[in-house]
């Protein structure tokens, strides 16, 4: 039985390191924009899903063909359904996105944009838990968490409050159920709320691009049912502002404006989103730039904010004015031996549109004669 056990758990590392190599091998190709495909059948072929895209009134190539495909599957090979598709342009890339819930064989196709570190973490959460040892890419920068205490604040009323969700409910759910009203979230707009336990809490938090949208959604889907599989479920939609999220974010505690910062970096715990994710810490290059709260600090919830569902428009906070970086932002890396080892940690202190438009237009750009590789941190 032992010598079973420990020949499953060979063959899982080596399929978990072939999975490692293929993901390093699909990052490093240089895209620009990365999409995720959802529902694909499981009987699937990179060839099908390049016919797919290179198919209908809006054909879209995809970077290097087939190796610009990456398949997710679990710990023992099995295939989930998920797909990362790599496109060199933004252009290219909303091309790819019309096709959203266009069909592979009987199967609809969801389409979303995504990042690199979601390719990260959706390999590492398809790992068996039972098996897990370390994440597939142990280099690869986490996905950072937006504090409740740093959300930008506002008293205009351009967020709705979602009550009442299954708490099998995800993001797909919520856009189907607001509808047309689903193309007037802001980029990262979807907050899903977790309890203390890393629960899902049955709450979240829609940022939209405007009152009057907010207002609209909040009028026409509140009090209106929630289809997932055989339940239904009632859900209240309610208008809201930034403040009145932070306020219930923080559990009724109302939070010191000294406190919120639109560029802080603070990483508190999203123990409900993936199991795996090391415990709350502060970046080391950005603790000089934010203020930091209480040791003992922690918020009674936490939520996860996903990208950017497909049909929303492509806009971010306000933000005027040059960034301008100082020796300070900049953090070199270094090796045990306290040597520069080739990374760099840089933080953007005004806004993460700038971080965002600084991988987009410097991304593989040469310093002397070595190109960078830029990645969201």
């Amino acid at each position: 039985m032992v010598g079973g056990n420990i020949c499953r758990k060979e063959r899982m590392n080596k399929k978990n390191r072939g999975n490692n190599n293929e993901a390093q091998a699909f990052l490093s190709r240089g895209g620009q924009v990365i999409v995720r495909m959802r529902g694909l059948p499981y009987y699937c072929t990179p060839k099908q899903v390049l016919a797919f895209f290179a198919s209908g009134e809006s054909p879209c190539e995809v970077i290097d063909g087939e190796e610009g495909v990456l398949f997710v599957k679990k710990a023992d090979g099995r295939a989930t359904g998920d797909v990362f598709v790599l496109f060199q342009s933004e252009e290219m890339a909303a091309r790819a996105l019309q096709k959203h819930r266009e069909v592979i064989g009987s199967r609809y196709i969801e389409l979303f944009r995504s990042t690199t570190a979601e390719v990260q973490q959706v390999l590492n959460r398809c790992m068996d838990p039972r098996t897990y040892e370390q994440p597939l890419l142990p280099n690869m920068p986490p996905v950072p968490i937006l504090s409740p205490q740093l959300l930008p604040p506002g008293s205009r009323k351009d967020c709705i409050r979602l009550r009442g969700l299954p708490f099998e409910a995800q993001v797909e759910q919520i856009l189907e159920f607001l509808g047309e009203h689903s193309k007037n979230i802001v980029y990262q707009g979807v907050h899903m709320v977790y309890n203390a336990q890393g629960q899902p809490s049955g709450e979240a938090f829609i940022q939209m691009d405007s009152e009057h949208s907010a207002f609209m959604a909040a009028q026409q889907r509140h009090h209106r049912y929630m289809v997932f599989g055989k339940k239904q479920r009632y859900i209240e939609v309610l208008q809201c502002s930034v403040d009145d999220m932070t306020l219930v974010l923080n559990g009724g505690i109302p939070v010191q404006r000294s406190l919120i910062s639109p560029g802080g970096n603070m990483l508190p715990p999203p123990y409900g989103a993936f199991p795996y994710v090391q415990t709350p810490q502060i970046m080391p290059a950005v603790a000089p730039l934010t203020p930091r709260l209480p040791a003992a600090y922690y918020s009674p919830v936490f939520y996860w904010p996903y990208p950017s569902p497909p049909v929303s428009p492509t806009t971010y906070y306000p933000h005027t004015g040059t960034t301008v970086l100082t020796t300070e932002c900049i953090q070199v890396q270094r090796n045990s031996e306290v040597r520069p080892n080739g990374d760099a940690m840089v933080t953007f202190p005004a806004a993460r549109i700038e971080a965002e438009r600084a991988l987009q237009e410097k991304n593989r750009q040469n310093i002397n004669n070595r190109y960078i590789e830029l990645f969201m941190a």
